[in-house]
């Protein structure tokens, strides 16, 4: 792996490997590939990595903050790693609120006007694997409640059935809003709902502040950094932003525009 291959060290400590080996598997090769994924050599993201890494080995509730474009759902896949199910990775402010119990918690046949077969919720889609919630600031109010008895007892009810289902997946968070707004402005987000998807906190650094990463991941994706003149700029003459995404559009444009 880039730039920090000691995490295997790490890992043996933790007895993962000869667990691996001793069960004649090699579950640490998605783990690996999103460790690989996260470019950069930046300190801090470097420690976000690892840290990611070693709670990938865990069910701990981690909450990722960085601003839109700043990689939190690589370090979700990380988070994910080498889990036998799904991740399921939902926008929690991108679905309609007519929709949101059946979505989170699926639904039986007949269960309202339009349910003409059964659906599995995304926690049921999710067991043995990873939910993530994205902007889960955005979560509707009603649904924060919901959300916080689900976590506390590990099971869910689809509309319009009796039935329990036990659910077992790790919940992963993200959000662009400072911790201490969640923590503290009780109107947009339930404390006690932060506090139990806040296990641990991963916090990511703007790629603003990390301008050495915008040559490393150009030059990963096949950009040579003498063509770019010391200084990565849009095609407008602008500097690049500090979103991962838009640093990504960039450079397929620049190659697309700049062929031979």
């Amino acid at each position: 792996m880039k730039n920090q291959p000691d995490i295997y060290k790490d890992l043996a400590e933790l007895g993962v490997l000869e667990e691996a080996s001793e069960a004649g598997l090699k579950p640490l090769t998605p783990l690996c590939k999103a460790f690989d994924a996260i470019i950069t050599n930046d300190p801090t993201t470097i420690a976000a990595k690892n840290k990611a890494m070693k709670l990938a080995m865990c069910n701990l509730p981690v909450l990722i903050v960085g601003e839109t474009g700043t990689g939190k759902e690589l370090f979700a896949r990380l988070l994910h790693g080498n889990r036998l199910g799904k991740m399921i990775c939902i926008n929690c402010g991108g679905i309609p609120d007519t929709l949101i119990e059946s979505e989170f918690f699926g639904h039986e046949r007949g269960a309202f006007t339009g349910a003409i077969i059964a659906k599995p919720g995304y926690f049921e889609s999710a067991i043995n694997g990873t939910i993530f919630l994205d902007e889960i600031a955005e979560l509707d109010r009603s649904l924060q409640s919901k959300l916080l008895r689900v976590l506390q007892e590990k099971k869910v009810r689809r509309l319009g059935s009796n039935d329990e289902i036990n659910i077992n997946c790790r919940i992963v968070s993200a959000t662009n809003h400072p911790v201490e707004i969640l923590k503290t402005d009780n109107k947009l987000f339930r404390q006690d709902l932060f506090y139990r998807l806040a296990g641990s906190i991963i916090n990511l650094t703007s790629l603003m502040q990390r301008e050495d990463d915008i040559y490393l991941i150009a030059h990963e994706y096949g950009l040579d950094r003498n063509l770019i003149n010391g200084k990565l700029l849009d095609p407008n003459g602008r500097k690049m932003a500090g979103n991962i995404r838009e640093l990504l559009n960039w450079i397929e444009e620049y190659k697309a525009l700049n062929r031979g």
